[in-house]
């Protein structure tokens, strides 16, 4: 039996939040002394004469009772004026789920919405790791034309699963099965999934009031979807730095025609740290009305199994992210060698025409690692370490080798070249500038668990120019792709 085959199609044991109203009592101040001494006022000429109450005493007792009023008044003044939406936030918030790693990851799903055809396709398909120690955002894309099989309930790219099992099995569980099956391509737990359709993500921009993004080469897509008769218009950006409304900012993040859907991804995760600034900038979580908006927009087209507090928990945890602890890496195909690089294009025949991606060996393995190195170590990806490698070895080619295999994980690769000898019977390396290089020597060593670190002066012939050289020896394992 599977992992999938105990699901019951079309049961939804959903159990929504309950609220009850119960009846506040007013706590009862002890006022007995206060009256007292308002009692001892005469309220006329004749009170006055009778209780013959000395001037002294009455002007005393008035001012008294007039800075007493006074007192409380700024005491009320001064809490509500103090008192900030983050009061109420530290109130109702509630934990996050984390995994052993204190991380929580969420699957984040954009799809077209509305009636046309592929609605339910969910083009957008990122995996947010939240690093509660690091506070730390990690974004990984899944490409939406990936092929994958999910047991019991057949195979098919993965922007499709959704649209498949959302007639039979409702959204819920259609939602929950992808999630699942995300979980098992990526060996990541998953407890969250959010899926945001483009009608949401223009209103949340537009509420922003726009965001900056800089775009890094222009775009010019005469093939961009529209809802026109023609099915296409042409959208078109210039290089350089830009203010986004919600509609310009979704169709940059969407085009792919003129780019790739790989720069698509990566578009995606700029977009999405550039709302994340805009949000800082306004400090919204100081805004009652901004937010009051933002989740009028967000409730009405977005569909989350995240409750009430914990969504403001997660705002509460977006709050204190910094900008530059945010790190992000998509999947690529091999028809260029280069960060991401796990999969490949299989001819279009063996799927009745349509254009997939299977990963390089037919296994996720490789793919996962490069997961767990960018959730557990993202700053080796902001540190760039040049690397330098040796072949120490006699057989050709095997520096070239190596640093192609480092290379798809994210390293960065400077110079190839032979060693001083061929008879290294163990890889080994120097680490050159060690103060920039400390998370990508962890990563290095899980690359090369059989590689021995050298300390001391590198022997004559080695350029420590570079950050970390690598000498390529006899036992040296490559991973194959």
């Amino acid at each position: 039996m599977d992992q999938y085959s105990n699901k019951q199609p079309g049961n939804d044991d959903t159990q929504h939040p309950q609220f009850t109203t119960r009846k506040v009592t007013p706590h009862k101040v002890h006022t007995s002394l206060f009256r007292r001494i308002v009692r001892t006022i005469p309220t006329s000429k004749a009170e006055y004469k009778e209780k013959k109450v000395p001037f002294f005493f009455l002007a005393i007792t008035t001012i008294i009772t007039a800075l007493f009023i006074g007192w409380v008044t700024f005491t009320a003044y001064q809490y509500l004026t103090n008192f900030a939406i983050t009061d109420l936030v530290q109130i109702f918030s509630a934990e996050l789920s984390q995994d052993e790693k204190k991380r929580t990851n969420i699957l984040l799903l954009g799809k077209g919405g509305g009636d046309h055809d592929g609605a339910d396709l969910t083009d957008t398909i990122i995996i947010a790791s939240l690093n509660h120690t690091k506070n730390s955002v990690s974004m990984f894309s899944l490409p939406r034309d990936l092929w994958v099989n999910i047991p019991g309930y057949g195979s098919s790219r993965i922007n499709k699963i959704y649209e498949n099992l959302k007639p039979k099995f409702g959204s819920d569980q259609a939602l929950e099965i992808l999630k699942e099956g995300v979980e098992t391509i990526s060996n990541t737990e998953i407890p969250y999934v959010i899926k945001i359709n483009f009608q949401a993500f223009e209103d949340v921009v537009d509420t922003l009031g726009g965001i900056e993004v800089e775009v890094t080469k222009s775009i010019f897509d005469t093939e961009y979807p529209n809802q026109q008769e023609t099915g296409y218009e042409t959208f078109s950006i210039e290089a350089g730095t830009q203010v986004l409304d919600g509609m310009t900012a979704l169709k940059y993040a969407r085009s792919r025609h003129s780019t790739s859907d790989f720069d698509r991804a990566s578009r995606q995760h700029q977009i999405i740290k550039a709302m994340k600034q805009k949000v800082s900038d306004l400090d919204l979580l100081s805004s009652p009305l901004t937010l009051k908006k933002l989740y009028e927009k967000f409730s009405e087209h977005v569909e989350t199994n995240l409750t009430t507090t914990e969504l403001i928990t997660l705002a509460r945890f977006g709050k204190n992210l910094q900008q530059d602890h945010i790190y992000s890496a998509v999947l690529k195909d091999q028809d260029i060698v280069q960060q991401g690089s796990f999969l490949y294009t299989p001819e279009r025949s063996q799927y009745g025409g349509a254009f997939v991606l299977r990963p390089m060996g037919e296994s996720f393995e490789n793919i996962q690692k490069y997961i767990s190195f960018v959730f557990d170590f993202p700053e080796y990806l902001k540190e760039k370490a040049g690397l330098q490698i040796l072949n120490g070895t006699g057989e050709p080619g095997l520096a070239f080798k190596l640093g192609q295999n480092l290379l798809i994980y994210g390293f960065t690769l400077e110079n190839y070249a032979n060693a001083d000898s061929k008879n290294y019977a163990k890889t080994s390396y120097y680490v050159h500038r060690p103060e920039n290089t400390m998370m990508t020597e962890i990563v290095l060593k899980k690359m090369l668990p059989e590689a021995i670190k050298l300390k001391g002066d590198p022997p004559e012939g080695i350029d420590t120019n570079y950050d970390i050289t690598i000498i390529a020896g006899k036992n040296l394992v490559l991973d194959e792709n």
